[in-house]
């Protein structure tokens, strides 16, 4: 593993954030955030928790190695620990009010987008949410290309999801958005794992907040992010 790769993934949700603010292109896999209950099962203040996985089961749990009744069926999901990256991740599914085209659809595809963006930083499947996603978001490409590079290198990452609160609608975006969102975003601490490697992504990250502008765009009957960037 490089010292550049390394250096890239410490310094991942300012990177992506900024290059999505100045809609400049990236020059390295960036490690954006996405949002997430801060407790399994439980919604952070003032949002909706993100829908279309069983509370039971949330992706991006800290996991520590524990037993439970869960841990003994092989097919259920498996929060990723120090010395194995999650299993059996279950696949979000967008729920009908996040296609209605007013501000509670977009609140709750936001909710939809962020727990696609927190399976695939568990499963290492970029699809769920790159199709959420314009092909010309910057955040988006660089979000999947750090997932990727994490994943094909053996890494993993243990923390719980990120979250998404205090979404608030701000008007009907930028001439080429349907709508423009407020909101906070939350990124708990977490850490890198590497596989059989004594060398990997910046081994432990802080907790951060960053104070966020999502554009949205409505087409063919559904939402998709245009863009999203630090405030």
């Amino acid at each position: 593993m490089s010292q550049r790769r390394s250096s890239l993934a410490g310094a991942a949700i300012a990177l992506a954030l900024a290059c999505a603010a100045a809609l400049t292109a990236c020059t390295g896999p960036g490690d954006p955030p996405a949002g997430t209950l801060s407790a399994p099962g439980s919604s952070p203040t003032g949002t909706t928790a993100p829908t279309g996985l069983p509370a039971s089961a949330s992706p991006g749990a800290t996991g520590t190695g524990g037993t439970g009744a869960s841990s003994l069926d092989p097919n259920a999901y498996q929060p990723a620990t120090s010395t194995s990256p999650a299993k059996n991740v279950p696949k979000p599914v967008m729920p009908e009010a996040a296609k209605k085209k007013d501000l509670e659809g977009q609140k709750a595809f936001i909710q939809y987008w962020i727990s696609t963006y927190n399976y695939m930083r568990e499963s290492g499947d970029t699809g769920p949410f790159l199709a959420a996603c314009e092909k010309t978001s910057k955040f988006c490409s660089g979000s999947a290309t750090a997932a990727t590079a994490a994943s094909s290198e053996g890494i993993w990452r243990v923390g719980v999801p990120v979250t998404i609160t205090d979404i608030q609608g701000q008007g009907t975006g930028t001439s080429k958005a349907d709508a423009s969102i407020l909101a906070t975003l939350h990124e708990p601490p977490y850490e890198y794992f590497p596989a059989g490697s004594a060398t990997g992504f910046s081994p432990r990250h802080e907790s951060q907040v960053h104070s966020v502008s999502i554009d949205l765009r409505f087409t063919d009957g559904r939402w998709t992010i245009l863009e999203m960037g630090q405030l």
